[in-house]
C-alpha cells in the first residue's frame, strides 16, 4: 500500500486511541527532561539494589518522594538545576 502523505508534512498516527500529530522538531522541554530523569534514577537504582547493594532501593524511595511533593508543590531541584544548564521550559515547572 502506498503512502499519500506527501514528503515533509507531519503524520498523523493513533497512539492508545487518540490521533497525535508528529512532527520532526519535537523539543525535549523541562517538564520532559525532569520526567525522564527521574524515570532513568529509579531504573538506575532498582538494578543496582538488585546487584550492588539493596540500600539503593532508598534512592527510588527519595525520587518517588520527590515526585509525589513536587506534583504539589511545583517545587523540584531536579528541575532547577536542568533550567540552570538551559533547557527550554515546559508548563509545569514554572
Amino acid at each position: 500500500m502506498l503512502d499519500a502523505t506527501p514528503v515533509g508534512s507531519p503524520r498523523i498516527s493513533e497512539g492508545a486511541g487518540v490521533a497525535r500529530l508528529l512532527t520532526k522538531e519535537t523539543k525535549m522541554t523541562l517538564d520532559r527532561v525532569v520526567l525522564s530523569f527521574a524515570g532513568m534514577m529509579v531504573l538506575l537504582s532498582v538494578a543496582l539494589g538488585v546487584y550492588v547493594s539493596p540500600y539503593w532501593h532508598l534512592l527510588t524511595v527519595f525520587v518517588g518522594l520527590n515526585l509525589i511533593q513536587s506534583s504539589f508543590t511545583g517545587f523540584c531541584p531536579a528541575a532547577i538545576a536542568f533550567r540552570k544548564l538551559g533547557v527550554k521550559p515546559g508548563c509545569a515547572f514554572s
